[in-house]
This record gives C-alpha cells, sequence and structure tokens, in this order.
C-alpha cells in the first residue's frame, strides 16, 4: 500500500510534516492503547520507508551542493544494533596525504625486477665531466648503473602512495541505516570532507519498529506453560524477568524507555516479543512424561481443543 496514503499526507510532503503526520496517528494505533496491531505495524513500515526516501534525497542534495573541484571521500560505516541505538565511539581509518613510496624510493620502478645495464654509463652510474677530473651521476639511471624494466608493484609507477590515517568519532544514539554522517577536513582529522553511510549488521535477535526495538525471544514451550523467570536480551545486557503462565506465542511486552535513543534525546521503548520454542529431540523420560499430560488433558478438555471458546 501507499506510504504517503498510510500516513495521510502529499507525496510532496516535506520530512516534517511526515514526521508530525506519523506522531498524531501512532497515539491512536498503537496496540497498549487498543489500537490495530496490523495498523500500526503498516504505519511503522510507512513511516521508516519514506524516512529512508527523504534521508536519500538528503544525502543527494548535499553531495550536490558542495563547492565545484572540492574533494570528498563517500565511504561507509558498519555498526550492531546495541551501537545503534546506545551510540558508540570507532576508530575509523581514512585517506591521508600522499608520501613517497618507501618500496621504490619514489622511482616509480621495481628496483628487485627485471633490468638492464645503463648504455649511458656502462653501470658505474657515473659520467665524466669535461677534463675527466669531475664526475656527475648519470642523468639516464639517477645514478643506479641500471635501467629498471618493471613498475613498482606498490605505487603502480607513480613513485607516491596515499597513505591512511586513523582517528575516533562519535556515533551518536539515534542514527538509522542509510543515515549519513559528515566528517570535515581538520589538521587532526581527514585531509578531505568525508561523508560516511551506516549499515546495520544483520542481528536476528533485533529488529527496529520505528522509533522503538523489538527483541525476538524464544521461550521453551514447558516454561510458557508453566510461567516463572527467564533471561533475556536487553539493550544494556541480560536481565531477569518474570513470564505469566500460559503465555501464548506472539504475545509482547513493552518496557517503556528501554529501547534506542532518538536524536532528540529520549527513548522508545523495548519490545519483548515471545515465541514458543520446542526442541526437536527429547530426552525418553521427557516422552514419556509429555504422554502422560496428553493423556491427562485429553480426559479433562477432550482430543481437541480446536472447537473451544
Amino acid at each position: 500500500m501507499d506510504p504517503f496514503q498510510i500516513l495521510g499526507v502529499s507525496p510532496r510532503a516535506s520530512w516534517e510534516e511526515i514526521r508530525r503526520a506519523y506522531l498524531r496517528k501512532v497515539k491512536s494505533l498503537h496496540p497498549d492503547r487498543g489500537g490495530d496491531r496490523e495498523a500500526y505495524l503498516a504505519l511503522q513500515e510507512a513511516y521508516e520507508t519514506l524516512r529512508r526516501a527523504c534521508e536519500r534525497r538528503r544525502r543527494v542534495q548535499v553531495l550536490r551542493e558542495r563547492p565545484r573541484g572540492g574533494e570528498y571521500l563517500l565511504s561507509f560505516v558498519e555498526l550492531t544494533v546495541r551501537e545503534v541505538a546506545l551510540g558508540t565511539e570507532r576508530w575509523i581509518r581514512v585517506p591521508d596525504t600522499p608520501g613517497p613510496c618507501e618500496y621504490c624510493e619514489g622511482l616509480g620502478l621495481d628496483p628487485y625486477g627485471r633490468f638492464r645495464v645503463c648504455e649511458w654509463c656502462q653501470g658505474t652510474g657515473l659520467l665524466p665531466e669535461e677534463g675527466g677530473r669531475y664526475h656527475q651521476l648519470c642523468p639516464r639511471c639517477q645514478g643506479e648503473g641500471r635501467i629498471f624494466l618493471e613498475l613498482c608493484p606498490r605505487c603502480r609507477g607513480k613513485g607516491e602512495i596515499r597513505r591512511e590515517k586513523e582517528f575516533l568519532i562519535v556515533i551518536p544514539p539515534g542514527v538509522r541505516e542509510g543515515d549519513l554522517l559528515f566528517l570535515p577536513r581538520s589538521p587532526e582529522g581527514p585531509v578531505t570532507d568525508v561523508f560516511l553511510e551506516v549499515f546495520i549488521k544483520r542481528d536476528d535477535r533485533f529488529y527496529f519498529e520505528g522509533q522503538d526495538l523489538v527483541c525476538q525471544v524464544q521461550v521453551p514451550f514447558w516454561k510458557a506453560a508453566l510461567g516463572g523467570y527467564i533471561r533475556v536480551e536487553t539493550l544494556e545486557g541480560e536481565e531477569e524477568i518474570e513470564i505469566p503462565r500460559g503465555l501464548p506465542g506472539g504475545s509482547r511486552l513493552v518496557i517503556r524507555q528501554r529501547g534506542p535513543f532518538r536524536p532528540d534525546g529520549g527513548r522508545g521503548d523495548l519490545i519483548l516479543q515471545f515465541e514458543i520454542w520446542f526442541p526437536e529431540e527429547y530426552p525418553p523420560e521427557a516422552l514419556r512424561l509429555l504422554e502422560r499430560l496428553n493423556h491427562i488433558m485429553e480426559e479433562s478438555y477432550g482430543r481437541t481443543t480446536s472447537s473451544r471458546q
């Protein structure tokens, strides 16, 4: 479905108009307030689609508005979900000013490759000046006495190489996939303007849902039936939570303001989505107990519960 229709905005709407429309609708559609979950998820997906599109347009506009002839480097930085949600610091390497190639000492030719004896100086590297009392370096071979026949494998004949410089950058919390970080040139930093596009490493445990973060939690079926305490992964590390008896698969638990940081400094929610886990193999004793449990439950509820209300 058209994301503009879902949000109720014009295709020419600005980012601020899209954001305001999202904030108006998300409150009424949120499942915790009795809203329709499918409509809520559709709204989240539409918002993320338009956010990424606006970010791409902004990125293109930033690059187009740069002064003509101004050098810049477009690279990327790959972050984990936790780094994106909480912010982090990262050492990155960017090109530095060119320097002489150490392998060929700026000659541009391979000093260890094939060569022939210089025909000007006959391999001496020197040429006699007038009168023969003094000698000068042979301009043909630069005093080497040899003519190297192969280009330097390091600098490809340029005589200089593009060195790299490593420095620490701060990744602010609230960045998302496709966002563009700008690092201006400076004496202590990169020698040219650097644009870093954000990529998020795939993590099967987490995914973003608008401003919130969903953590998928597998609960063993016996724990879901009996209830009790389980350990779950949060952005700050593992924590122990209590689940009710008879936990249904697909149910959610919202932990307020424990999700990713937003650009405005606030925090979204952490949503625990429970999935019931069944092992592929069972110990013999467990199978006997399950068969006994099956017999007891059939006596109490019948052979099927599909028609039970």
